[in-house]
C-alpha cells in the first residue's frame, strides 16, 4: 500500500469527489499513478488526486483556421490530425499531447 497512514475518512471524501468530478476508471487510474509517482510523501491530499487530469484539447478544422489567423500558418506544424473513434470528422491535437498520450 502506497499511503498506509491515511485514515478511512480520507477515502470517503476521495470517493465522493471522484464521483462528483465524474472520473472514469482509466482517468482515476492515471490520477492514482500520478500521485504515487509525484506526491511529497508521506501524505497526499484529495486535491492531489482530483487536480490531475489528462484532458486534451481537441481542435476542429475551424479552430485551426482561427489559430492560423492569430498565429500564422506555422501553427499547423505544431498540431497533428487524428481520427478518433466515435467522431465523424478529424480533430487536431498538439504534437506534445499526441506524444504524451501515445496516439
Amino acid at each position: 500500500m502506497s499511503f498506509p497512514n491515511l485514515p478511512d475518512q480520507f477515502f470517503d471524501v476521495l470517493r465522493e469527489r471522484i464521483e462528483a468530478n465524474k472520473f472514469t476508471d482509466p482517468r482515476l487510474a492515471d490520477a492514482v499513478s500520478h500521485v504515487i509517482d509525484n506526491c511529497h510523501y508521506p501524505t497526499p491530499t484529495v486535491a492531489d488526486f482530483i487536480s490531475f487530469d489528462k484532458k486534451v484539447k481537441l481542435n476542429s478544422y475551424e479552430d485551426m483556421l482561427k489559430k492560423t489567423n492569430e498565429l500564422g500558418k506555422e501553427v499547423w506544424d505544431s498540431y497533428e490530425q487524428q481520427m478518433l473513434p466515435g467522431r465523424k470528422k478529424p480533430v487536431w491535437i498538439h504534437v506534445d499531447e499526441v506524444k504524451l498520450l501515445g496516439l
